[in-house]
């Protein structure tokens, strides 16, 4: 028996034809290929990871959630029984919620991991699951108010027990948790405050309000009203004295000083790993560096705003005509023109992209968009009416809209 299956999916519409040959009976099945034919823009669409884009199309139970490659073609559409949601690869593994009817805010159902075939490789069994970070995912057990966290690896082994009262993903070698914290009214209790290895081995650090992951070789932490930061052995590397602060990126971080009495905003500079001031707080607004630049705001509210980019001495390097500016990702930033705010419709803008010498190698023509991954940028088409596409670095659509992308995928009767 050969089977021919080829799926057309236009946004959440299905046209499936089914054709059959029957030619004797045959002692092994014979292998063919399911066409999968999707059509851009989408209703959603992710950042690649693991060069991989997710996207979906359709809304709630009509949802439908397939993984691009970078040439824009379906390399894998999953499926499972019951009701079901993918999300984004990490470190080669997706966590999928499955058995839920919650479509707001997931609070039932069971979180596992499949791999880049669709194959479940972690059992759903967990009350919540994070994508994989430094080999290690963050999942929860009981509710989503008063469940206990811990971490798992990839075979789906608990390395660390659900005991923390909340947690936060790997990063720089190290989680943060909270002990001993308590939900009441609705509002958690932080507890003890402390950096777990990945042996489970707690450092807690003393007296601090909130700690914050370990960025650059230093962590945020809050004292009081007052910010500063702390080493790896959770020992105080820069007084709490800012109002407030940044993470470390690139051997800098962003501050604020304000006058005590003052309950307007105060002006952004830049300190090193010392804590010494390297760029005087003069600006409105800064950002953390990225590339060896810093997107900066001068001006005020009144006197009108002007992004531009500075180097790690404050050196301004780019100055912008946009309205708005973010980091540099793989050498280009998203930026904007419009008016900020409109009062029935908030932000009104159009996005497009600027090289490092301030060129506009994108012009602005988007709703919204996004930094580039993997060379790959996802955007909100402009009037789409929440629709996604994906863009490359010379702005050219690796999905055109209104364009149909094909795959196969080899398949046993």
């Amino acid at each position: 028996m050969k089977i021919t299956l080829t799926v057309l999916i236009t946004g959440s519409v299905f046209v499936i034809g089914l054709v059959v040959y029957i030619a004797g009976i045959e002692a092994k099945p014979e292998v063919e290929k399911v066409k999968v034919v999707v059509t851009s823009p989408f209703d959603y669409a992710g950042n690649f990871s693991d060069g991989l884009g997710l996207v979906r199309n359709g809304r709630q139970k009509n949802e439908k959630s397939y993984y691009i490659d970078h040439h824009g073609d379906v390399v894998l559409m999953p499926e499972f029984e019951g009701t079901f949601k993918t999300f984004h690869f990490s470190e080669g593994l997706a966590s999928v919620l499955m058995g839920f009817t919650d479509y707001s805010y997931y609070n039932d159902g069971k979180w596992g991991f499949m791999d880049r075939t669709g194959r479940l490789i972690v059992e759903p069994w967990f009350d919540y699951a994070s994508s994989f970070s430094q080999g290690l995912a963050m999942i929860r057990m009981g509710p989503r108010k008063g469940g206990k966290w811990g971490f798992i690896n990839k075979a789906g082994e608990i390395v660390m027990q659900p005991q923390f009262s909340s947690a936060r993903d790997f990063q720089g070698g190290c989680a943060v948790v909270s002990v001993g914290g308590t939900w009441k009214d609705g509002q958690l209790t932080r507890g003890r405050w402390a950096f777990a290895d990945k042996f489970g081995k707690l450092t807690f650090v003393p007296s601090v309000d909130y700690l914050g992951n370990f960025s650059d070789g230093l962590a945020i932490v809050q004292v009081g009203k007052k910010w500063g930061f702390v080493d790896r052995a959770g020992k105080l590397a820069i007084e709490s004295k800012f109002y407030q602060v940044r993470d470390f990126s690139q051997g800098r971080a962003a501050f604020e000083k304000r006058p005590e009495d003052s309950a307007s905003n105060g002006r952004w500079g830049y300190i090193d790993k010392s804590g010494t001031i390297v760029v005087e707080p003069k600006f409105f607004m800064a950002d953390k560096f990225s590339e060896g630049l810093a997107a900066v705001i001068e001006g005020s509210p009144r006197k009108g705003f002007c992004y531009k980019y500075i180097d790690a001495n404050g050196n301004v390097v780019i100055e912008t005509k946009y309205n708005l500016a973010r980091r540099f990702s793989e050498g280009l930033a998203c930026v904007a023109i419009g008016k900020l705010y409109e009062s029935s419709k908030g932000l009104d803008t159009t996005w497009g992209y600027i090289d490092k010498i301030g060129r506009t190698v994108i012009e602005p023509q988007f709703d919204s968009a996004e930094d580039f991954c993997e060379g790959i940028a996802s955007v909100l088409l402009l009037g789409g009416r929440g629709r996604y596409s994906y863009i490359d670095r010379s702005g050219k659509f690796i999905s055109a809209p209104d364009s149909a992308n094909t795959s196969e995928r080899t398949v046993a009767d």
